[in-house]
């Protein structure tokens, strides 16, 4: 049997999850925007593309990490690291720099929140050690 681990087919598995994450959310805002312009056909018709997205990225994270094959505590290390990877410093000074003020502002926010949640995360690894 062939290894994913390392493989192009995982890197290729890895950008498929984020386009259909991407994806999922991009629809649930059309979809909240048709509501809002009182369209509740094209609102649903969103709602169901973003389900079958959701899913179709379900599908991809079951292949990249099967159930049962990591811990809880490898998890939490993984959302870590994620948290941990801030790369909204860097993209709020390029965002002032180019003189917009309020997304910088919103990009700061987020490390913030980022770094909040990366504390939760240590805490809770640290009470199952």
């Amino acid at each position: 049997m062939a290894i994913l681990e390392a493989s192009e087919t995982q890197a290729n598995l890895r950008v498929a999850f984020a386009t259909e994450i991407l994806a999922s959310r991009r629809y649930q805002a059309f979809a909240e925007q048709a509501e809002t312009d009182g369209n509740p056909e094209a609102a649903a018709l969103f709602r169901s593309i973003s389900d079958c997205r959701c899913a179709n990225a379900d599908a991809h994270l079951q292949a990249l990490e099967p159930p049962g094959t990591r811990s809880t505590a490898y998890h939490l290390r993984a959302a870590i690291m994620d948290e941990d990877a801030d790369r909204y410093p860097a993209m709020a000074r390029k965002a002032r720099e180019e003189g917009f003020g309020d997304i910088a502002l919103g990009l700061e926010t987020l490390a913030k929140a980022g770094r909040v949640r990366a504390d939760r995360l240590r805490r809770e690894l640290a009470s199952m050690m």
